[in-house]
């Protein structure tokens, strides 16, 4: 992906009013739409919601005169978009984990986020993407003064270890559902308790049993059954 050094707002609207990327956004929100089985009103307000956010975003675009105020109003909407997108994705993991299934209008609107961010990412210089991911991952601490007895001190490290932590426990969700047909903690729970209790019966059923193959059969202490060899 070729970076762009500068941006001017002729350059902004040739990517946002691109018949490709407009085509992306429409084969998008079909997708979407066919395999979630969206609802007609669901689909409506989510194409209204990521055709105003291009379209307002035009209008800021075209209010400015100078380049270095678009350049900043860019940086920033990336910034903005990044973090609601990060926060979208945060939400329906969660939501997978805890029921099985997430909003779909949360889906859609996050892939549709997705497809802005690409198309505007070029025209961000590789070092404001650097800048903009430092920002996103270092603790608020290091970049404003609180006095507050609020505790602060989460590194990035520990928050890649939290993203990885909720990684491992959507993959632990995942083998559930498969092997288990349940992710629902209540009923883990309770499938456990009923094995173990077959578990139990079936101790109980064959305890001081002895077994001899093709001749007696002792069966606990109330059957007995005798097989003649042939």
């Amino acid at each position: 992906m070729e970076l762009i050094k500068s941006v001017d707002l002729e350059t902004i609207e040739s990517v946002l009013t691109d018949p490709a990327f407009k085509e992306d956004i429409a084969h998008n929100l079909q997708s979407w739409r066919e395999d979630y089985s969206v609802t007609d009103e669901d689909y409506k307000e989510t194409k209204a919601w990521i055709e105003k956010i291009i379209s307002d975003f035009l209008e800021l675009a075209r209010d400015l005169e100078v380049d270095s105020e678009l350049s900043v109003t860019l940086f920033t909407k990336y910034i903005e978009l990044k973090c609601f997108w990060k926060q979208l994705n945060t939400q329906i993991q969660y939501q997978n984990f805890k029921t099985g299934s997430a909003n779909t209008v949360l889906i859609g609107k996050a892939s549709l986020t997705t497809f802005f961010l690409i198309a505007i990412e070029p025209l961000i210089s590789e070092t404001d993407l650097m800048e903009i991911q430092e920002f996103l991952t270092k603790p608020i601490k290091e970049f404003i003064r609180i006095e507050s007895s609020i505790d602060l001190s989460l590194e990035s490290d520990e928050l890649a270890l939290m993203e990885a932590q909720l990684d491992t426990l959507y993959a632990d969700k995942e083998y559930l559902q498969k092997h288990m047909g349940m992710t629902n903690s209540d009923e883990i729970v309770e499938a456990f308790a009923n094995l173990e209790a077959q578990i139990r019966d079936i101790r109980d059923e064959f305890s001081d049993s002895v077994m001899l193959d093709n001749r007696i059969s002792f069966i606990g202490r109330r059957k007995i059954s005798i097989q003649k060899s042939i």
